[in-house]
């Protein structure tokens, strides 16, 4: 009865050990999906517009529209927006397209953030005024359009352009201001 009694005793303890280093490998692999998130958050919107675009091979063999099509696909693949696809609208990509800086009147951003939006098109927003913006989203936005605004060369038309682009589709959700200021910036491919 003894010799039963110490085999139970050694199961239980086996099992027990068993189940909390499952318990560990399961609380190590959250700790590592909290890093992963975190991770993720830290990633800013420009730097995922950045590789999004970067990754994009532009097709010459194709036509403009169809490589504009494969980068809607491309962009829905590569930015999650929950279950919805965002399409591009084709009437508002033209917009977009040929705009200046008289349209930012037409976003939904306080009197603050389109003041920058048109500084940074214009060349003097100064970083100090982000203080005078006090929705931390706008404040994020404004970064975002100053960074893609003062990357690399190209004309200032296009720069613009893409700005407002992006600018338009964030005020809906990243995936749109990727898919527009990015969709804007295949324009330098078009024959």
């Amino acid at each position: 009865m003894r010799h039963f009694f110490l085999w139970a005793v050694a199961i239980s303890a086996l099992c027990s050990s068993c189940e909390t280093a499952d318990e560990s490998i399961f609380e190590n692999h959250k700790a590592s999906d909290v890093k992963l998130e975190n991770k993720h958050r830290a990633l800013s919107d420009y730097d995922l517009y950045t590789s999004v675009v970067s990754s994009f091979d532009y097709n010459k063999t194709q036509s403009h529209y169809n490589n504009q099509l494969e980068f809607e696909q491309h962009v829905n693949n590569s930015v999650l927006n929950g279950s919805t696809y965002e399409a591009i609208n084709f009437a508002r990509l033209s917009t977009l397209e040929h705009t200046d800086a008289t349209f930012v009147s037409q976003l939904m951003y306080s009197t603050n953030t389109k003041a920058a939006i048109v500084g940074i098109l214009n060349g003097t927003f100064i970083i100090g005024n982000l203080t005078l913006i006090t929705d931390t989203d706008e404040q994020n936005l404004i970064m975002t359009l100053y960074a893609l605004h003062n990357d690399g060369n190209g004309d200032d038309e296009w720069k613009n352009n893409r700005t407002i682009a992006f600018a338009y589709g964030a005020q809906h959700n990243l995936t749109q201001a990727i898919l527009y200021a990015g969709t804007v910036n295949l324009a330098q491919y078009k024959n």
